[in-house]
């Protein structure tokens, strides 16, 4: 995607949105999310070299440092398919998600594809990455050095991606190379007010308009919302509470509820969703699927490529630039206006689901205002002391 400067200027300098379901989904009393802080997510910590071969010793079974593994068995590997334990192994695939399982896999393709064998050196690896700098960019290598450190961990066999040699030469690739990222310009709520006045009462029309309110206002990732059932809506008094079963940051599954507040205008993403409800007629499953216009039963769900042309589409059709949109738009543009509307950080990561203020005020965009939380003594006067944006 390349986003122009000035493009991203003219987005900047829009004023600032007013909106009446904004003033409404956060008037109400809240609790405020558990372990709201600063600390980023914990990662798993890999072993040392020393710890890796200590654990091969401990576990004859494992691959000794100096045999090669095929790149076809470090993917089967991945899927914990190399436990004779039936039990064991469904609970090893279980420990990944499926895109993480796949992109561990096109980084070991592409690793044997150049001339690389599991286990590997620093010295190897080093000189993997200077190659492919050539051609690939560094985020990419990161995650490459990823799956090859995934491939050796779950072998006990020692991560040549920790040595020093490897480190320095992915610095250095980073220092000559390095970029700003390319970033989703976010749908803003005045250009999803005037998608949402486009659309007709065609099934797709009517499919279109759901998906973009509840992704908007629900501030959900592309994943999440193809990921809806229709068991997941529930209806209440004051709008629907739609659960999010799993997330990108939420792979144990603990899950989280989003409130729709209900408005009588045509932005109201809980008439968008008893619309379409009412067109797919009563069923179970995917919530989003193409059941209303085909014969497909059970009905397919949609793929988050599917929302990624969604957004793509509507905006070109309202004379935005498609190439600087994104399914992400969605989130980054509920994140963008409310905190363009003035509305708390908090009261935001409570809808967005973030943890860390780090992590929320990177979804205002472009040049949106800071955001800092305001520290306060104990978490229940979070609600007194809740944090404002900065302008």
């Amino acid at each position: 995607m390349n986003c122009d400067s000035a493009d991203r200027a003219a987005l900047a300098e829009r004023p600032r949105p007013t909106n009446a379901y904004l003033e409404l989904l956060f008037s109400r009393p809240f609790a405020p999310p558990a372990m709201f802080d600063n600390c980023p997510l914990s990662n798993e910590a890999a072993p040392s070299d020393q710890g890796a071969r200590n654990a091969a010793a401990e576990n004859p079974g494992t691959q000794p440092a100096d045999a090669h593994v095929p790149v076809e068995c470090a993917c089967t590997g991945l899927h914990g398919a190399q436990s004779p334990d039936d039990l064991v192994a469904e609970y090893l695939t279980a420990c990944r998600s499926d895109n993480t399982r796949r992109a561990y896999e096109i980084d070991l393709r592409d690793f044997a594809a150049w001339g690389g064998r599991i286990p590997s050196s620093g010295e190897v690896v080093a000189k993997y990455l200077a190659q492919r700098a050539q051609t690939l960019k560094p985020p990419t290598l990161r995650r490459r050095l990823a799956g090859l450190a995934a491939a050796h961990r779950d072998r006990s066999l020692a991560d040549p991606t920790k040595a020093t040699l490897v480190r320095r030469v992915m610095q250095g690739i980073e220092r000559k190379h390095g970029a700003p990222p390319t970033q989703a310009a976010p749908l803003l709520i005045e250009d999803l007010a005037r998608i949402v006045a486009s659309l007709g009462n065609e099934p797709k029309d009517v499919r279109d308009r759901a998906i973009l309110l509840v992704g908007f206002f629900a501030a959900l990732r592309r994943s999440e919302i193809v990921a809806l059932d229709v068991k997941d809506c529930k209806e209440t008094v004051s709008g629907m509470l739609v659960a999010v079963q799993r997330s990108k940051t939420d792979q144990s599954g603990q899950g989280r509820i989003v409130h729709l507040a209900q408005q009588k205008d045509a932005l109201c993403p809980v008439n968008a969703v008893r619309a379409w409800l009412s067109l797919i007629g009563s069923r179970e499953g995917p919530l989003f699927s193409r059941s209303s216009f085909t014969d497909e039963s059970p009905p397919r769900r949609i793929s988050a490529m599917t929302v990624a042309r969604i957004v793509k589409e509507h905006v070109g059709r309202v004379g935005l630039d498609p190439r600087l949109f994104s399914g992400h738009s969605l989130r980054a543009g509920f994140a963008t206006s409310a905190a363009l509307a003035g509305f708390d950080a908090l009261l935001i990561a409570r809808q967005t689901g973030h943890r860390s203020n780090r992590a929320l005020s990177a979804y205002v965009r472009p040049n949106g205002p800071s955001l800092t939380l305001t520290k306060s003594a104990e978490p229940e006067e979070y609600s007194q002391h809740a944090t404002s944006i900065v302008r």
